[in-house]
């Protein structure tokens, strides 16, 4: 978290996995980034600092999505075990992409919709950000389903 812009990866597997994997990158992408590679060496050198600051993010916006969306009664969610997403349900509706269109024009707030995961009724909030963005985007995405009649 943190470092967005840098296109850098890892991967754990077996040998074998791994050696395809390598083929693979030649053919298709011989160098990386030679910024991003140098970046993301460093940053593997300070992988507690960046998780301890990952943690204390995501810990603080779950506690705020959660307060949210148990004060909501139109909206229903399975608490994540962790992760920056949270992916809540609007009850009483089969597919969220109108409303969140509806709410990005008139409520300039945006949430993408659960149709392009397969589970339409959901809609997948971020939590990795800063705390004053998802406060902001709460309270517009509350606004939005006042507005709606939720």
């Amino acid at each position: 978290y943190g470092l967005a812009g840098v296109r850098v990866g890892w991967l754990l597997a077996d040998p074998d996995t791994i050696e395809r994997c390598l083929r693979v990158r030649d053919v298709v992408d011989a160098v990386g980034s030679i910024p991003s590679e140098t970046i993301g060496a460093f940053a593997f050198q300070h992988l507690d600092r960046l998780l301890d600051r990952a943690r204390t993010i995501l810990q603080a916006n779950h506690r705020l999505m959660g307060a949210f969306v148990e004060g909501r009664k139109e909206l229903d969610w399975l608490v994540p075990a962790g992760g920056g997403v949270a992916f809540p349900r609007l009850l009483g509706v089969d597919d969220v992409s109108d409303f969140v269109e509806w709410a990005r024009r008139h409520h300039d707030v945006g949430v993408t919709p659960g149709s392009l995961f397969d589970t339409p009724a959901h809609f997948r909030v971020a939590l990795a950000g800063e705390r004053s963005v998802l406060e902001t985007g709460l309270q517009l995405l509350g606004q939005a389903l006042d507005d709606r009649g939720g």
